[in-house]
């Protein structure tokens, strides 16, 4: 069975789940066919610990997180040996990830959202970015539009 502790995040993506711990970040992959016996596949702990996971998103055999202010590709193809990838410096403390496609929507603190280019996820690039002046981190995207929440009584599209 699985016992995960101080998790951050979940997203499942074809009955496997990738956990993210905010502390390490450590990355935890399971399978949960049988929710009554969820199994440990692998985990992903970066050596030494470099800081605390915040966003999480996976696509494609990559499971994309978010650790200060960057963004980390780590590939997951094999499970039971997940392996750092690629990562990218963004310019402000990465809090959400949409993934649309062959673009991550990434929503950073203070910042906006930075549109990140991941159709090689062994070298993504910034494709544009939104500065957002009071931005919160958070992001939401609904076909052509971009929701950018900000503190106060503002939400920017």
């Amino acid at each position: 069975g699985y016992d995960g502790e101080d998790i951050g995040l979940i997203v499942v993506r074809c009955q496997i789940a990738y956990i993210l711990h905010e502390e390490g970040p450590a990355l935890d992959i399971v399978d949960i066919r049988d929710p009554d016996a969820p199994v440990l596949l692998g985990q992903y702990l970066p050596e030494p610990p470099d800081g605390e996971g915040w966003g999480l998103a996976a696509t494609n055999g990559t499971a994309w997180l978010g650790v200060g202010n960057e963004l980390r590709g780590i590939d997951v193809s094999d499970p039971a040996n997940p392996a750092f990838r690629s990562s990218i410096d963004l310019g402000g403390k990465v809090d959400q990830i949409e993934i649309r496609g062959d673009i991550a929507y990434v929503g950073c603190s203070a910042l906006g959202v930075v549109l990140v280019d991941i159709s090689d996820p062994d070298s993504p690039a910034i494709a544009d970015t939104i500065v957002t002046p009071g931005a919160t981190g958070s992001v939401a995207v609904s076909g052509e539009y971009i929701f950018v929440p900000t503190f106060g009584d503002e939400t920017h599209i």
